[in-house]
């Protein structure tokens, strides 16, 4: 498909029964951090280790500076 070129709508029809699961969100920040104090709580290793924390608040203080105001581009480094 040619994404430049646009030839007009495109329909697919589809006849049947569709599965359309429930997909709950959470935020994945919190999730992280629930998970890693019951780690604390029962002395256990985290499924991911100091550097990946590191390198997670180094992006959130990127994303987010001291202003507030929120930045684009490539934060990953």
């Amino acid at each position: 498909m040619d994404f430049d070129k646009s030839e007009g709508p495109q329909f697919a029809h589809r006849t049947g029964d569709i599965l359309m699961p429930e997909v709950k969100f959470a935020d994945p920040v919190r999730v992280e951090a629930e998970h890693f104090a019951g780690c604390i709580r029962n002395s256990r290793e985290p499924l991911t280790g100091l550097q990946h924390a590191r390198r997670m608040v180094s992006i959130l203080e990127r994303a987010r500076p001291l202003n507030g105001e929120v930045r684009h581009g490539n934060l990953a480094a």
